[in-house]
């Protein structure tokens, strides 16, 4: 079977993938979220987690995988990279950077885009009246899945991208958390239902512009985070609505693929994956005892530690973002799975700092 060539890729979701951008940015114009985002002191790269992030690391894999099939000589390159510290060295020699919350670039060239922020939802709640403050404000505040696609294709515009280049582009899109979380009091099905339609949207206004492959991520049951695990009366609907969010996702996908069949459409099970670690956490590395746990309300947190080495041993980061191990385990099996289906080629496009 013939593979798609991908060439490059952009990341398109919520603060699961984002790589700080939210701390960047100013609320209205002038007041630093950083103030606001919750990152500072718990995070020494500003990011939803303690340390790398599952893009980082699938970014990375590729990466190497480029490395090693320009070198010339596979399997010697592939045996000498046998340590993170000798990965790190080699990528960064061959030009691989992830200083630019906006662009992960290899060899000068554009390889990942990123328009994830924390806080973004799929479905636009701007101005939708909440008698709940909090959610009212995040609703104003908060990035949405159709701002960053405007985002995405002003840049798209900006440049004169080639339709050949969208057509060698894989699209990831992981969102919908928020849409139940943050700017509603509680998750619903009805809400579940707004933000996968949002989802679809997004997928049909990108093909509108060219582009034609994508995998979108579903939702891990948000019931097994420390936040619901310690709401024992919101777990049972909460759950509910994860499996629910996941079967409309995956029923929207079919649908969308076989009225698109010049696409490629996939969903990314998350969900599969983190339930099967979290309910056999010793098998993977991680400590049973220490599953409900945020790893950053832990005795074992020390933020200046460069290696969060005690991070290995929980699922939790915080009380509903995943570690950058359980990150790690995601960009493993995205990896294992989607190089079977894409051939995966080393950017052509020059790298664009700014967007």
């Amino acid at each position: 079977m013939k593979l798609w060539k991908i060439s490059s890729f952009i990341m398109m979701g919520d603060s699961f993938s984002a790589q700080g951008t939210l701390d960047r940015r100013n609320l209205l114009g002038f007041t630093p979220m950083s103030t606001l985002s919750g990152l500072r002191g718990r995070s020494s790269l500003i990011k939803f987690t303690t340390g790398l992030i599952w893009s980082d690391h699938l970014s990375a894999m590729i990466a190497e995988e480029f490395i090693i099939e320009e070198s010339g000589a596979a399997p010697a390159i592939a045996d000498n990279i046998n340590s993170h510290e000798r990965r790190v060295e080699i990528l960064v020699q061959t030009g691989y950077f992830l200083n630019n919350d906006r662009v992960i670039n290899h060899k000068g060239k554009n390889f990942i885009r990123n328009y994830d922020e924390g806080g973004l939802t799929a479905h636009d709640y701007s101005w939708v009246p909440s008698v709940n403050l909090d959610c009212f404000f995040n609703r104003l505040i908060l990035p949405t899945l159709n701002g960053v696609r405007k985002k995405l294709l002003a840049y798209d515009e900006a440049l004169e991208l080639s339709k050949k280049h969208k057509a060698e582009t894989l699209v990831i899109e992981w969102s919908g958390a928020n849409d139940l979380m943050a700017v509603n009091t509680s998750p619903s099905r009805d809400y579940v239902d707004l933000a996968i339609k949002a989802r679809m949207e997004n997928l049909a206004q990108l093909v509108r512009n060219d582009y034609s492959h994508f995998v979108l991520f579903n939702l891990p049951d948000l019931s097994l985070t420390p936040r619901y695990q310690a709401k024992k009366e919101e777990c049972e609907y909460t759950r509910d609505c994860s499996l629910y969010f996941n079967e409309r996702l995956s029923t929207a996908c079919q649908e969308f693929a076989a009225t698109h069949s010049q696409c490629s459409v996939d969903v990314f099970d998350v969900n599969s994956i983190v339930t099967e670690i979290y309910e056999n956490p010793e098998e993977y590395g991680f400590d049973i005892a220490k599953r409900r746990q945020p790893y950053i309300q832990s005795t074992d947190f020390i933020m200046e530690k460069s290696d969060f080495s005690s991070e290995r041993e929980y699922m939790f980061g915080d009380d509903v973002h995943l570690s950058t191990y359980m990150h790690a385990k995601l960009a493993e099996h995205f990896y294992r799975k989607y190089r079977l289906e894409y051939y995966f080629s080393a950017p052509e496009m020059e790298l664009v700092n700014e967007e």
